[in-house]
């Protein structure tokens, strides 16, 4: 049950004479833990009682609300492909998004981290560790040959 149908419903059960504590007991018993509180059902009868007709939340101004959408990770990912070099702060002025939802697509959906000022994979994958495992056992037998233990 959407939020005008619950409106609907307080300003039926209002004209009906109920008043606010009446009309909290039946919507509870009707939604159970959907109904609005008492505070709620005071305002939208104090909004009947004024005229407004209008059940709709009214508009809200303020900023926009970004979503992690595919076309966002896309731009990000080929933005960092580009430049890994480039900061959350440029990402965020050069693609007109949040730094902080930046932050998670690149953490969360990308899996990079910022490492030596570059953007880089938090995980390594197969090749890089038999080549990161290698380069430690080079680095391990140069220390045995100059007397070296650890």
């Amino acid at each position: 049950m959407d939020r005008v149908e619950i409106r609907k419903q307080i300003e039926t059960l209002h004209f009906a004479g109920h008043n606010s504590h009446e009309i909290v007991k039946i919507l509870s018993e009707r939604h159970g833990s959907k109904c609005p509180c008492l505070r709620t059902v005071q305002k939208w009868i104090s909004r009947v009682k004024m005229g407004d007709k209008d059940l709709k939340d009214s508009v809200r101004s303020g900023r926009p609300a970004y979503v992690m959408c595919d076309s966002n990770i896309e731009e990000v990912k080929k933005a960092v492909n580009e430049n890994p070099k480039i900061s959350l702060r440029n990402l965020s002025a050069q693609l007109n998004i949040s730094a902080e939802l930046i932050r998670k697509i690149l953490t969360r959906r990308l899996g990079l981290q910022k490492l030596a000022a570059r953007w880089v994979p938090s995980n390594l994958n197969d090749p890089q560790k038999c080549v990161h495992v290698q380069s430690c056992r080079d680095i391990l037998k140069t220390w045995e040959k100059i007397g070296l233990n650890l």
